[in-house]
């Protein structure tokens, strides 16, 4: 290439413009699964299946026994239905004030205090079955267990604690795992939002509902690798933030919105929903 000594910084600018261009043909199969260089997929076709007769379709039987308004259909009605039998063993949810017990009794443990740190929420906590987890059957139920899901602020991670009788069996760190929101962040993000002087104003008297928002990254993540965040993302990339929108009651037509960082316990934007 001829350099033009007349004008160098358009060359120079030339020069990077031609690179940067052959860098994005380099990295477009990375862009996602509908690039330019995708292959039309081959799917064979096949004749759909002929429709039912009426002697094909069984009539479904219910017992008289309703139980909370809801009638179970009788298994085994006739000679042709397949035989079905369900488990007798049902693992209940947790009650509130069973999580509340089982979470303040974690929070004693030492092996969970480090993993928390001093800021943390509490997720959510569900009894599980060793044996069935681990894909194995068992003629007696395995002994009551319960897993409960943390969050730290202080440490940047999720925590997850096993436990057998109000006794910590384990407690690990979940890395990479982002988990769903929890009714103390939601309220939490909901009071952030309802504070910010760009629509506290507004929003006195409607109702708040949070979700878990996900920031979008910015230049080059993906090419760069896993790991990598990119220049220019939005606020509140890589960290819990959510999504805070304010109406009247249960009408489902959202006033006011803000985007809420839990973590720094700040709201990153907030405004009026446009006119629909």
């Amino acid at each position: 290439m001829r350099v033009n000594r007349r004008y160098p910084h358009l060359t120079v600018f030339a020069l990077t413009l031609l690179i940067f261009a052959g860098g994005c043909a380099l990295f477009s199969d990375r862009r996602g699964p509908y690039g330019p260089q995708d292959p039309e997929t081959n799917v064979p076709k096949t004749s759909l299946p002929k429709p039912l007769g009426k002697s094909d379709i069984k009539s479904l039987q219910l017992s008289g026994k309703a139980e909370e308004g809801h009638a179970r259909p009788k298994v085994g009605a006739s000679p042709t239905a397949p035989s079905v039998s369900a488990s007798t063993t049902v693992t209940a949810a947790l009650s509130p004030e069973e999580e509340d017990e089982l979470q303040k009794a974690a929070a004693k443990d030492p092996r969970v205090i480090e993993l928390l740190g001093q800021r943390y929420f509490f997720i959510e906590g569900h009894p599980f079955d060793e044996h069935r987890r681990k894909g194995k059957e068992c003629c007696a139920p395995a002994p009551s267990q319960v897993r409960l899901t943390f969050y730290s602020y202080s440490n940047k991670v999720a925590v997850e604690v096993r436990m057998k009788d109000k006794a910590v069996v384990s407690a690990t760190r979940r890395e990479g795992y982002m988990p769903p929101e929890g009714e103390q962040e939601v309220k939490e993000a909901a009071e952030l939002a309802g504070k910010d002087s760009r629509i506290k104003d507004q929003v006195q008297g409607l109702e708040a509902h949070a979700l878990l928002w996900e920031p979008e990254g910015g230049l080059l993540p993906s090419i760069l690798g896993e790991g990598w965040s990119g220049f220019f993302n939005d606020p509140g990339y890589g960290r819990r933030v959510f999504l805070v929108t304010f109406e009247r009651g249960k009408s489902g037509k959202p006033l006011f919105w803000a985007i809420v960082d839990v973590g720094e316990q700040k709201v990153l934007r907030a405004g009026e929903e446009p006119k629909r």
